[in-house]
């Protein structure tokens, strides 16, 4: 091997700018948020989204009643079959609460503090699970 071919693979394989790397990662949309479970969650059984509202498109973002809903994203919770909901834009939660949400709760035995992950898995489409750490 010659020193030139040596040095052309080297230059070739040497790592990205940071600037070029911070472009690419810029233009990637994160897939998953998670949401920390608070004491009002358990109480009225639901996942306030306060903190990642702008992880949803706004088509899926309602008003404060059933009569000024949205587009309805399906909800993958693994207690039970798909759910359709929108999200209530005023209280900032899915529109789908309630014994269904208990049920999560329960099933993963998940308690104030706990996280859940919301992951995008196709066009208005979430898996719902709980981060463990392991």
């Amino acid at each position: 091997m010659s020193i030139k071919w040596l040095l052309g693979t080297a230059l070739r394989c040497a790592p990205q700018p940071q600037s070029q790397a911070l472009k690419v990662r810029e233009k990637k949309k994160l897939k998953y948020r998670s949401v920390k479970l608070n004491e009002n969650s358990f109480k009225n059984n639901y996942i306030l989204l306060t903190e990642i509202m702008d992880f949803f498109p706004p088509e899926l973002i309602g008003g404060s009643n059933k009569v000024e809903s949205a587009e309805e994203a399906t909800l993958y919770i693994g207690v039970c079959e798909p759910v359709k909901a929108d999200i209530d834009g005023a209280k900032k939660f899915f529109r789908v609460r309630g014994p269904l949400t208990r049920r999560f709760f329960e099933a993963h035995e998940l308690k104030p503090g706990d996280e859940v992950i919301f992951e995008r898995v196709g066009h208005h489409e979430y898996h719902l699970y709980p981060r463990r750490n392991l």
